[in-house]
């Protein structure tokens, strides 16, 4: 019983990821800051605790180890500068559902690199993205804005109201194409971190992992040069509440449940944030779906779920 309620609090408190990070936006936190910050306060956090409880484990990774969790980091660090940048251009719902598709890429990815052949069910999970791909795309292209129509909406007089420099819906196919690019990213990470977690034990892999993630980020906010310091107090309570709520607490719940619960069933629960998530949107930010993006959104949720089923079912094969 008690594994089952820290899965269902750690898919609450993930859903409000996105919604924090469109809080955070709304208080004049840039994009970049955002992702680098997380990242970056997410592992100085947990510093004391890696150096005093993990030490030997430290001690124990090789060249080979420390080298596959930077690269593993440098594309979580990718996937969430990403996502972030995603939310200024579209809705939470949309950026959610397709950043959401990481189980389809890390299917496809194992079969080009394991060199499987395309199960059935993956087969339809692909073709089943790109139809709610295309929805949503027709849906954008016929003048999904804010404020001004088409298929989604901010109410006057709604927190929206205060987005419009840094989220005016003008461009939703550039927010679901970052976010697919995040999720095509946060992929890679999936993918990496299977072969290394092999060999290393999860907390000082994901201490490597949020640190050199926030590097990346870093990296960014250094090369667009803008600043770090200089925002709302309020936008620096936002980021701090994702740092410990969505990023740490969220996170390590969730991976937690994997103990108790096969990862076919925790994957397939963890596509319940999108629908939570929208719903927080609708609250907070009047964010209101037209038919064809929920459409859309659901056939991918679907298709997503048949790639998860699919990719666990082939592994048992080959494990038999």
């Amino acid at each position: 019983m008690g594994a089952y309620v820290t899965l269902a609090l750690s898919l609450v408190v993930l859903s409000f990821a996105a919604v924090v990070m469109r809080l955070a936006q709304i208080n004049g936190i840039p994009s970049n800051v955002i992702a680098a910050t997380r990242l970056s306060l997410a592992a100085l956090i947990i510093t004391p605790f890696v150096l005093s409880r993990h030490r030997d484990a430290l001690r124990r990774l090789t060249r080979s180890d420390i080298m596959w969790s930077c690269i593993s980091g440098a594309w979580i660090g990718v996937h969430f500068l990403l996502m972030t940048i995603s939310l200024e251009h579209t809705t939470i719902l949309i950026a959610q559902v397709i950043v959401n598709t990481s189980p389809l890429w890390v299917a496809l990815m194992e079969t080009v690199f394991l060199k499987t052949r395309i199960s059935g069910p993956l087969y339809i999970a692909i073709v089943l993205t790109m139809v709610g791909g295309g929805l949503i795309a027709l849906a954008s292209a016929s003048g999904a804005v804010l404020n001004g129509g088409g298929d989604f909406l901010l109410s006057s007089g709604s927190v929206g109201d205060i987005l419009n420099s840094q989220y005016d819906g003008r461009d939703p196919v550039l927010g679901a194409t970052l976010a697919l690019l995040g999720a095509i990213a946060g992929s890679v990470y999936l993918t990496l971190g299977r072969k290394v977690r092999a060999s290393v034990d999860i907390v000082p892999y994901v201490w490597i992992v949020f640190g050199v993630g926030g590097m990346v980020g870093m990296g960014a906010v250094f090369i667009s040069g803008t600043p770090l310091l200089g925002y709302s107090q309020t936008g620096y309570l936002w980021l701090l509440v994702l740092t410990i709520g969505p990023h740490l607490v969220g996170h390590s719940s969730f991976n937690y449940t994997l103990r108790f619960f096969s990862a076919t069933f925790v994957s397939i629960g963890a596509q319940s944030i999108t629908v939570s998530a929208a719903l927080v949107a609708f609250v907070l930010f009047a964010e209101v779906p037209g038919p064809l993006e929920l459409t859309g959104s659901a056939i991918i949720m679907f298709g997503v779920i048949l790639a998860i089923i699919g990719s666990r079912r082939r592994a048992r094969r080959l494990a038999a």
